[in-house]
């Protein structure tokens, strides 16, 4: 019987890495960990969430890992993230709602924090 389950993502941030030019931003996303989970997939849509087009997996990390970076994001671009929770196999158990987020001009150090509460 497989184990269904809904994450949450606590925040997404916008960073200038230290060293990289304003233009080059990341995305952090961290989530809420599921007990007893195999992993985690980070999927990424690059454009807004109700645009056309579809998800490609950006980044896996290991059973009770909590958080993710994504690098060299182009300024002034929409990005749309989930998680998805995966279970022996890398089969998927739940996924996140999406999260939109505008990548800033590159005008300096910018952070944005974006929750999302179930």
């Amino acid at each position: 019987m497989k184990k269904i389950c809904s994450l949450l993502i606590l925040a997404i941030a916008v960073i200038a890495l230290p060293g990289v030019a304003f233009a080059d931003k990341s995305i952090k996303v961290d989530w809420v960990n599921i007990v007893g989970n195999a992993g985690y997939a980070v999927e990424m849509k690059t454009a807004q969430c109700a645009d056309p087009g579809s998800f490609t997996i950006v980044g896996n990390v290991a059973a009770d890992v909590v958080t993710f970076t994504t690098t060299s994001q182009p300024a002034n671009a929409w990005r749309c993230l989930r998680v998805l929770t995966l279970d022996v196999g890398s089969l998927i158990a739940g996924t996140s709602a999406p999260v939109e987020v505008q990548i800033p001009p590159p005008l300096g150090p910018t952070v944005i924090t974006v929750s999302i509460v179930p």
